[in-house]
């Protein structure tokens, strides 16, 4: 042997020795440790919602108030949503698809109607699901509604008892609650085909802030039954553009 082969012989094995290391490194890599999108995965469904178990819109004007709230499956195993209840006919909450996989997410599209709503509003929404540790969640709903205008009450009281043809009245407040003065039209009313109605309000009339006026609604059934219609005030104001009221006439039969 030569002085080259006596010198070259070690250099070999260690090179040999270092590769046979990264080799047997990589394969425990790929054996025993887990991607970051899988490491914190149990075998089970586990529920996540983004940016918390509560929805709040704030101080807000009357009208329809929005949010879209994004359901995530931090879990191992399909999350299943059996259900999604709001607490009232205000909300609807529909839901994009109903089973999850491992990472994905969900979207409940909330809509609530605020539109005659004013000061502290609380609702919820309950979401149910295979999740074993949260089965339900229950999700407040908050907001301030902001009011420039309102009706007292918010509907027209019930006509009752009147006779087909007879003709009864009955009346609602219109209030300035704001700061403002405010232009308020005459109402008027959609799909009423049992009733006749008619307002003594004719024309647009302007409230100063702190003022009021009575509406008063004339109404002449035109058989037995029940039948009810909404009632439009359009206004100038930019916070209120619009006030809604029912207006609901019963007739008994006659015997």
């Amino acid at each position: 042997m030569n002085i080259w082969q006596t010198l070259s012989a070690p250099i070999v094995r260690s090179v040999a020795l270092h590769g046979l290391l990264v080799v047997s490194l990589a394969a425990a890599g790929c054996n025993g440790m887990k991607s970051p999108s899988t490491a914190g995965a149990s075998g089970k469904p586990k529920i996540m919602i983004v940016g918390g178990d509560s929805v709040s819109w704030g101080r807000v004007s009357p009208g329809t108030l929005q949010r879209e709230l994004k359901i995530v499956n931090v879990g191992g195993d399909t999350l299943r949503i059996a259900d999604v209840h709001p607490s009232c006919g205000c909300t609807t909450a529909p839901l994009d698809k109903k089973n999850l996989g491992p990472g994905d997410t969900g979207v409940v599209k909330i809509s609530l109607d605020a539109l005659n709503r004013k000061g502290d509003l609380h609702k919820s929404i309950s979401i149910t699901t295979n999740d074993s540790a949260r089965p339900r969640i229950d999700v407040p709903l908050t907001a301030f509604v902001v009011r420039e205008m309102e009706l007292y009450p918010d509907f027209f009281p019930v006509v009752d008892s009147a006779k087909p043809g007879v003709e009864r009245a009955t009346t609602i407040t219109v209030r300035n609650i704001g700061d403002k003065p405010v232009k308020v039209d005459a109402p008027f009313m959609q799909n009423a085909p049992e009733m006749v109605v008619w307002f003594d309000q004719t024309a647009p009339k302007e409230l100063a802030p702190g003022d009021s006026m009575k509406v008063t609604a004339h109404v002449k059934p035109i058989k037995a039954g029940t039948t009810s219609a909404e009632v439009i005030f359009n206004t100038d104001s930019k916070n209120s553009p619009i006030l809604k009221a029912m207006i609901t006439c019963t007739v008994r039969e006659q015997r």
